[in-house]
């Protein structure tokens, strides 16, 4: 049977801090013991590709939509206004306000995947950006070509 999941949780701690233990259980609860299609976007696509290198016998394919490996790889621009509203934010008296520095310091400093890591992937993998994306063309095809046999998609 076909199910479709969306998995996601409220985490402060970072990407790398990310429950991939329990989105590995997670799994299993609905009954899935093979192998599943991956799907992330943004922060879920750097999420779907951290699961895929700790379990890679778990995923059959994987779509990644809009990932980074690193701070780096988003548009200058949107890192700086990312570090803006940081800033502005922990200046700020408003009860979501810690909250909301720590979002925003998780984009600011995270993640961190080196790309050499990418090589060990073997499922079928797309990797797909928009032609005005916010993450870096050129950062999007270093994601690309370090998964072997990636096929890239940029959508206008």
């Amino acid at each position: 049977m076909l199910k479709k999941v969306i998995f996601d949780c409220d985490n402060t701690m970072g990407i790398e801090g990310y429950p991939m233990d329990d989105a590995l259980a997670f799994l299993y609860v609905l009954g899935n013991k093979d192998k599943a299609d991956l799907l992330g976007f943004s922060d879920g696509g750097n999420i779907a590709l951290l699961f895929a290198l700790r379990h890679p016998e778990r995923v059959r394919r994987l779509i990644l939509n809009s990932a980074n490996l690193f701070p780096e790889g988003l548009c200058g621009w949107l890192h700086e206004s990312f570090l803006q509203s940081y800033e502005e934010a922990c200046a700020s008296d408003e009860p979501d306000a810690p909250y909301k520095a720590a979002l925003l310091e998780l984009m600011i400093n995270e993640p961190h995947i080196d790309p050499a890591e990418l090589s060990a992937l073997t499922m079928p993998t797309l990797v797909i950006a928009g032609d005005q994306d916010i993450v870096a063309f050129e950062h999007t095809l270093l994601i690309a070509a370090s998964i072997p046999g990636a096929r890239l998609a940029i959508v206008p």
